[in-house]
């Protein structure tokens, strides 16, 4: 039996007993995002849009980040803007 706090499957163990008290790790939200307009022309494309506490009608291209780096456009396509958020991906369409 693990008795030293840290020791286990990624809990506490209490006092010898073999109970594990499981820890849980915060997921990160995303901000709400709303994409305003997109144009792309040839191979040039950029969006425009509101990011929760980033601010509103912010003109982003591939590769933008926001959020402390939490947050990154990955590609701009003329139906939709994709986010990776955390390690996530997100699609966001245009739309009110």
């Amino acid at each position: 039996a693990a008795t030293q706090p840290g020791e286990g499957e990624g809990g506490v163990t209490v006092a010898g007993e073999e109970q594990v008290i499981p820890t849980y790790v915060r997921e990160k939200i995303p901000p709400i995002m709303f994409v305003r307009a997109i144009m792309v022309a040839g191979n040039q494309s950029m969006a425009i849009m509101d990011i929760e506490g980033v601010g509103n009608g912010i003109i982003v291209k591939n590769g933008y980040r926001f959020a402390n780096g939490a947050g990154r456009v990955v590609r701009i396509r003329p139906d939709k803007v994709t986010v990776n958020w955390s390690g996530k991906t997100v699609d966001v369409a245009p739309g009110l």
